[in-house]
């Protein structure tokens, strides 16, 4: 028997390459140096404020005034007036068109020793527009609604079973 030649793989020898050894120092921290300045104390602002305001009293002046509003468009409607005296009594009326169709008339007078009082009355009746009744969604709405929905939901539940 023939023996078969043995082969062997030639041994190639590789160059080592090793990485190379830095040294560095492990960097160093300093806290940074703050100087703080020794605190500056000026002399206060000078006091001093203006003198109060006092308003003079006078006599009171007689004064007369009045005026009034109807637009028919928005259906406002209403009036004024008030009158003062020299000894500072005033006195006035007003009334203002209400919307339920009455008017409120206001007779006052104030003074210095009673106040404001006011005599308040109405005229007319009340009228308040009908209450719509609630009418049932009928799924007639462009964009669909909760009910709309439920139904749609509902019907298509039943087709299914």
């Amino acid at each position: 028997a023939k023996v078969a030649p043995a082969y062997h793989a030639p041994v190639v020898a590789s160059p080592a390459y090793h990485a190379p050894v830095v040294k560095v120092a492990a960097p160093a921290y300093h806290a940074p140096v703050v100087k703080v300045a020794a605190p500056a104390y000026h002399a206060p602002a000078p006091a001093y404020k203006p003198a109060p305001y006092v308003e003079e009293k006078g006599a009171p002046e007689p004064y007369t005034y009045e005026y009034a509003v109807a637009d028919d468009y928005s259906k406002a409607a209403f009036n004024a007036g008030e009158t003062s005296d020299a000894n500072g009594v005033v006195s006035g009326s007003y009334s203002v068109a209400l919307p339920d169709g009455r008017t409120q008339n206001v007779k006052y007078t104030a003074d210095h020793y009673n106040g404001y009082v006011a005599d308040v009355t109405y005229e007319g009746v009340p009228v308040y527009p009908e209450a719509k009744a609630y009418a049932q969604h009928q799924g007639l709405c462009p964009s669909p609604c909760l009910s709309c929905l439920r139904d749609k939901a509902m019907t298509i539940y039943l087709l299914c079973f």
